[in-house]
């Protein structure tokens, strides 16, 4: 699954109909000897782009990354990022908390 913020999202890569998944987008690059994106290292030398979307922008071409909030479908020979963002439960009961309370 990838995470909101911080990069800490995988990398995958489709090659000879096999999926390869990583921690880090570095150990595919390397592993595959990929070559460096030239858009995506134009992308990264500019200083003034948002952290989101751009951090999840490879520097290698072929390598994609997981996108915040979402997991990798991969199932007979198909792949699909599917959201799992659910909003949360807005309510205000307290009652199953076992709080301390002030005695008067």
């Amino acid at each position: 699954m990838g995470a909101p913020i911080f990069d800490s999202s995988l990398a995958w890569m489709l090659i000879n109909n096999e999926l390869v998944i990583s921690d880090t987008i570095n150990n595919i690059a390397i592993f595959f000897n990929l070559p460096l994106s030239k858009s995506a290292l134009g992308l990264h030398l500019i200083n003034s782009l948002p952290y989101y979307p751009f951090q999840n922008v490879p520097l290698w071409e072929g390598v994609n990354v997981v996108d915040p909030f979402c997991v990798l479908h991969y199932i007979n020979g198909r792949l699909d990022e599917v959201k799992t963002w659910q909003s949360p439960v807005l309510n205000n009961d307290y009652t199953h908390l076992d709080v301390y309370k002030r005695q008067i």
